[in-house]
């Protein structure tokens, strides 16, 4: 299966104006405010014995398969309508 996409970098200031959820809806994303929490824990121990790393993409299908089967009722995603809101804002605020 393949699909064309591209990245839209939009600011997080922005992003937090248009009331888009951090880690659930925009998976990765958290405000300026938490950046400095979870994402800069150190690994050196576990890298000391011998943690592996998996590669990115059978992690992040991994991830969204056990999200579809075990998280329903939590959809970690934005609708499409909202998408298409934030970007066409945004598209706004270049013109």
């Amino acid at each position: 299966m393949h699909s064309f996409f591209y990245f839209i970098w939009i600011p997080g200031k922005f992003l937090d104006s248009q009331g888009i959820g951090y880690w659930q809806e925009l998976s990765l994303w958290l405000p300026s405010s938490l950046q400095n929490t979870f994402p800069c824990l150190n690994n050196s121990k576990a890298i000391a014995d011998c943690l592996s790393f998996r590669p990115l993409a059978k992690t992040v299908y991994d991830i969204w398969q056990w999200d579809q089967l075990e998280q329903p009722e939590y959809p970690s995603r934005l609708s499409p309508e909202k998408e298409k809101n934030v970007l066409q804002a945004w598209r706004r605020t270049a013109e």
